[in-house]
């Protein structure tokens, strides 16, 4: 070896004895000041699985431009993942605190100082973070869902990108095959079980520019929303590529808190006002295109009967709109109605407006009844 060689190759060893130094503090906990602060009583309301009055004190702290309020649900004087709740400006509800919580600047294992400290250990969550900022749209959606917020799963992610690959080596990226888009056939080239299980358990978006957008389009949808709403879900997995965004469930736990939640939730605001721009496959509305120009979709999760399902507007008038279960579908060819009751207004509500959602599930039931602001 060379003089130079031999230099250069001692320069390189020491750079990458620096990034190896460098990479653990670059992962060290980001300490937050929490302050205490007063609630305004009936300001906030609890989520899903949150249950007992709302304290009137929570613990302020600023991260990455987000204020979140922390509160001290068990009333022990500390602050805990799991045990205790928190909101963000996303929505009226305080939700289950998780123990990783998925943010613009990338996702975070939270820990805390008893009320005074937060503690936030960045994860390392590799060719997922490209993704991160797009990819936390889904916690500002389940915190406006009052549900608690999902983590993002790297393995997931990659196998997200596997199934992307799949399409794009077999001609399929363009999106023209439909619901074949969410199966891998063993025989072909690309296939794998994990890009196979991504494809067959997640949502799929062809000719879409970023995640973010796909997301929304997805949200603003009915057979694509419901898991994304899901009570149980715990984590996901999601990837970009060839204008082509897969959103994979890997974490749907059982949960009993889904028999007969609405959605939007009671008192919920800045609701989205009408159905995605590009509409869903398998068609939610007979007789329009695939859904496109109707408003938001109002559901119950539930399997059973839907006898009448009723949206009033702030004016007091009754809202013309589809109704659908999976006891009678309106598409014979989405059978299940993925296991929700659904009212579909025939036009985009109104704007900051309030509506009153009115179900009756079963005869033999009383009604569900609850209300709901859009946005601007």
């Amino acid at each position: 070896m060379g003089r130079a060689a031999h230099i250069g190759f001692l320069l390189f060893i020491a750079g990458s004895l620096s990034l190896w130094a460098q990479e653990p503090a670059a992962r060290k906990a980001l300490k937050i000041p929490l302050t205490k602060i007063t609630v305004k009583k009936g300001s906030l309301r609890p989520g899903v699985g949150i249950q007992g009055e709302m304290p009137a004190q929570a613990y302020q702290g600023k991260v990455a431009g987000e204020t979140i309020l922390f509160f001290d649900l068990n009333g022990d004087e500390m602050l805990a993942p799991e045990m205790d709740g928190m909101a963000m400006s996303y929505g009226p509800f305080i939700v289950t605190a998780p123990e990783t919580l998925l943010l613009k600047t990338g996702q975070y294992k939270l820990s805390f100082e008893g009320t005074k400290e937060l503690l936030l250990t960045p994860e390392d969550l590799g060719p997922a973070q490209a993704v991160v900022a797009d990819a936390s749209l889904m916690t500002e959606i389940r915190v406006r869902s009052a549900l608690r917020p999902a983590a993002l799963d790297v393995k997931a992610s990659a196998d997200c990108l596997k199934h992307i690959e799949y399409l794009k080596t077999n001609g399929m990226i363009d999106g023209s095959a439909g619901m074949a888009l969410h199966k891998e056939d063993p025989s072909k080239p690309g296939y794998t079980a994990d890009g196979a299980a991504a494809g067959a358990g997640g949502d799929i978006y062809p000719q879409i520019p970023s995640i973010a957008k796909a997301i929304q389009g997805w949200y603003q949808s009915v057979w694509h929303a419901v898991p994304i709403v899901d009570p149980g879900l715990t984590k996901f997995g999601v990837a970009m590529k060839y204008n082509m965004g897969v959103l994979y469930f890997n974490g749907r736990a059982h949960s009993s808190l889904g028999q007969n939640l609405p959605y939007p939730p009671d008192g919920a605001t800045g609701i989205p006002r009408s159905f995605g721009e590009n509409g869903e496959l398998p068609n939610p509305v007979p007789g329009t295109s695939y859904g496109k120009g109707c408003g938001l979709p109002v559901f119950v999760r539930s399997a059973a009967t839907l006898e009448s399902a009723t949206l009033i507007d702030a004016t007091g008038k009754p809202v013309a709109g589809t109704i659908s279960s999976p006891a009678k579908p309106a598409n014979a060819e989405w059978p299940s109605n993925s296991g929700v009751a659904v009212f579909i207004p025939a036009k985009p509500l109104a704007p900051m407006s309030v509506y009153k959602a009115i179900f009756r599930i079963q005869k033999d039931q009383d009604p569900i009844s609850w209300t709901f602001t859009t946005a601007k």
